[in-house]
């Protein structure tokens, strides 16, 4: 669900809404409540469901609270009407299962960090060569596609300049940091180098808003780790600071986040991994959509 970390400094208590101007919500009307009975903690998952209901069979939407609303309110501050510059970094292994993702965030963020697998389609989409890296060479099309359209918008993509190279996916295997058009037909890029995560420091550093979703590499296995918690520890320190609104999600990167021992530290974290990504591609969840209504301000009489 929606878990509001200790460091949430947001009054109202905020959680994650969906994206302002996402899909037309699929809300249908339930006989026995109308599709306005809510659980008492925000959980994301449940509302991109259509209906909800309490275990007692009813609690309606407005015995949400105010904490509920405040969630719903509060993020829309944070997402939708963000304080720019607006940044989102996106990491994990296939740009397949993230097109509809990017296609939404260019329009929206001002940067846009690609690591992790997916970073190696975009530089075999340019024509670089990534060796014997996981990548998805039918999907280079899409690739420039996205990256003309995100110019078009306004949104700068930001992409590797050195990589972590080796031979063997294992734990401790020796690596060596290479420029990203020098890596060897035999070599596998498994982490961004030093320079990339400078790079991704400067960009969270001149931020406000930050959403992340992925791992910047294989983050699993040592020394694979170091971009993911290099770059969120940076982005846990501004939160901190109070310069920077975070909000990061999906199953990886709650554990990537863990991992770095920064899990408490950003602003708001979602396990709701499907409705996390299904907000992300700019769609309409269900249930906050009816707690939303629930509490908006009445008109007339």
């Amino acid at each position: 669900g929606c878990a509001r970390t200790r460091r949430c400094r947001t009054a109202g208590e905020p959680a994650l809404p969906p994206w302002r101007g996402g899909e037309r919500s699929r809300l249908r009307r339930c006989p026995r409540t109308a599709c306005r009975s809510l659980r008492q903690r925000c959980v994301l998952g449940r509302a991109s469901r259509p209906c909800v209901h309490d275990r007692r069979g009813g609690a309606p939407a407005e015995r949400g609270g105010a904490p509920h609303a405040g969630r719903a309110g509060g993020a829309r501050q944070g997402v939708a009407a963000p304080e720019r510059p607006v940044v989102a970094v996106v990491g994990g292994a296939k740009v397949s299962t993230k097109l509809a993702i990017l296609a939404n965030l260019i329009r929206r963020v001002d940067r846009l960090v690609i690591g992790g697998a997916m970073a190696n389609t975009f530089l075999h989409a340019q024509g670089v060569a990534v060796g014997a890296s996981l990548h998805e060479p039918d999907l280079a099309a899409d690739a420039r596609r996205i990256m003309a359209e995100a110019e078009g918008a306004g949104c700068a993509i930001v992409l590797p300049t050195d990589v972590a190279v080796t031979q063997e996916f294992r734990e401790g295997a020796e690596d060596t940091v290479t420029l990203v058009g020098d890596v060897p037909t035999n070599g596998m890029i498994l982490d961004l180098g030093p320079e990339t995560c400078a790079r991704i420091e400067a960009v969270l550093a001149e931020a406000r808003t930050l959403v992340w979703n992925g791992p910047l590499g294989a983050f699993e296995i040592a020394p694979f780790d170091r971009a993911t918690t290099t770059c969120a520890r940076a982005a846990a320190r501004l939160t901190g600071a109070g310069r920077l609104l975070s909000v990061a999600g999906g199953g990886d990167t709650v554990a990537a986040l863990q991992g770095a021992g920064v899990l408490g530290a950003f602003s708001y974290v979602s396990t709701a991994g499907g409705a996390f990504l299904e907000w992300l591609e700019g769609r309409t969840l269900p249930g906050v959509a009816a707690l939303e209504a629930s509490v908006a301000p009445k008109s007339g009489p």
